[in-house]
């Protein structure tokens, strides 16, 4: 599996809406399943992902619905997993730093051309 991580602070655009649109192609087939600890900027009528992650699994069309630019998440985890229940992407934010672990290079690369300042993550 490919591990790495960025600083979000670097970004003005790493909301996790952001970095579903850069993989976008890759994760299409994905189901995902979350587990947000904290959340805020919902719009209203939203019903927060803290209140929704627990067992939930959503198709990625419906995760990026419920994920929109406006929504920060704080703390939490998102795993995807393809069709015959192989983890294919996992994306772990707590604060400002963002850890991604994947089986597929083409994800780290999308991912690396978008945020250049992205590292390999040896520990994770």
């Amino acid at each position: 599996m490919y591990r790495v991580w960025f600083n979000a602070a670097d970004y003005e655009d790493s909301e996790f809406a952001q970095i579903l649109l850069v993989v976008g192609p890759r994760i299409v087939d994905l189901r995902w399943e979350l587990r947000i600890g904290e959340s805020q900027n919902y719009p209203e009528g939203t019903v927060p992902l803290e209140d929704r992650s627990a067992g939930f699994v959503f198709g990625t069309l419906e995760f990026m619905h419920h994920i929109t630019p406006y929504v920060q998440i704080i703390d939490g985890t998102a795993r995807g997993f393809d069709r015959d229940g192989n983890l294919v992407l996992s994306i772990r934010v707590s604060e400002d730093v963002w850890q991604v672990a994947t089986v597929d290079v083409r994800i780290v690369d999308l991912l690396r051309a978008r945020y250049p300042s992205i590292e390999q993550d040896e520990e994770w």
